[in-house]
């Protein structure tokens, strides 16, 4: 039972992008981050009173994941918000007309009896989404399914305040009788690697890791290809990049003197250019791949030489030392390298 209580991306790169990651979206002049419950104008479409509504959600024939939770939260998150249960149908059952009173999802029969162009191959990515009005109906389509489900959620978003943070902090504003709003929106994320933050209950290591509902934030999902992997891992691949097997008889000083971690502080340059040619070969290898790492192994460990502490205790973290051999020889970082104990 689903509880209800209640843009900057920072990417090291040099080649590659680094971990840190949040909304950051293009949007129509209809929209306002500051209070967006009040930027969009009412119609005279009734949505809800009382607990009841008139409106009836349209779907596909055809439904995926994404748009079967598409459908089943906003068929929950409505009744939570209003009080009145709403009615979900296939498109084979629903008949168009200026008067009915319908909310879209995807791409249906009822949107191509509205005229409506909107969605699909219109967006340059499947995680944007289009919301727009025709007749007392609205339309809610995204670039693919995923972005018809974001949709949904900004359209609860302006209608009943929803926002979720957690599985149990769901920001939802209750209301008794609110009318449609009249919607113009499209919504293009910079950078397409917007997921669904959701996961079930799965042990980690020996510990229960609970579900997280975070919709309409920023993810990486690696079962979403938005990585490149190296061999299987997009992250903690170090050593997908220099196996130890292959490397390190010639090149100890490569690694740490418990051969757990790369040293990124010790013949930069020989070992970027290891690194550097199997990206170049893995994209090429995975066209759709849109991030690409070079991160530490999983672990506990960092490398303990000199000039890998000293790296470390001058920026207050182990990290530092990954950072700038990411960043590269740029001037920034010149003056550390050249100073580093070999």
């Amino acid at each position: 039972m689903k509880k209800t209580i209640l843009k900057t991306i920072a990417i090291c790169l040099a080649s590659v992008n680094l971990f840190s990651f949040a909304s950051c979206t293009k949007e129509n002049q209809n929209e306002s981050e500051q209070n967006p419950l009040i930027t969009i104008e009412e119609t005279d479409h009734l949505l809800v009173e009382a607990g009841k509504t008139e409106y009836t959600i349209v779907y596909p024939s055809v439904v995926d994941g994404y748009l079967t939770q598409a459908i089943e939260d906003l068929q929950y998150y409505f009744t939570e918000a209003t009080g009145a249960e709403i009615l979900a149908i296939s498109e084979i059952d629903a008949t168009w007309s200026d008067t009915a009173k319908y909310i879209s999802l995807g791409d249906n029969s009822i949107l191509a009896a509205s005229g409506l162009n909107i969605g699909g191959e219109n967006l340059s990515t499947g995680d944007a989404y289009q919301i727009k009005n025709s007749g007392a109906s609205v339309f809610i389509r995204g670039g693919d399914s995923l972005g018809t489900l974001f949709g949904v959620y900004k359209f609860m978003n302006y209608q009943f305040g929803f926002e979720a943070y957690a599985a149990d902090e769901i920001a939802l504003k209750r209301v008794d009788r609110v009318n449609l709003f009249n919607y113009d929106i499209t919504e293009i994320p910079d950078t397409e690697v917007r997921v669904v933050g959701e996961y079930e209950v799965y042990d980690m290591g020996g510990f229960a890791a609970q579900k997280r509902v975070s919709a309409n934030r920023m993810f990486l999902d690696t079962e979403d290809s938005a990585y490149i992997k190296i061999n299987w891992r997009p992250f903690h691949n170090s050593f997908e990049y220099v196996p130890v097997d292959t490397y390190y008889e010639e090149h100890k000083d490569w690694y740490n003197s418990s051969v757990t971690q790369l040293c990124y502080s010790r013949d930069v340059e020989g070992l970027s250019a290891v690194i550097i040619e199997r990206m170049k070969k893995e994209i090429v290898n995975q066209p759709n791949g849109r991030l690409i790492t070079i991160s530490q192994q999983d672990g506990n460990t960092w490398c303990d030489c000199k000039s890998c502490i000293d790296i470390s205790r001058k920026y207050g973290t182990d990290a530092a030392t990954n950072l700038l051999f990411i960043n590269g020889n740029n001037g920034y970082c010149e003056s550390i390298y050249s100073n580093r104990i070999k």
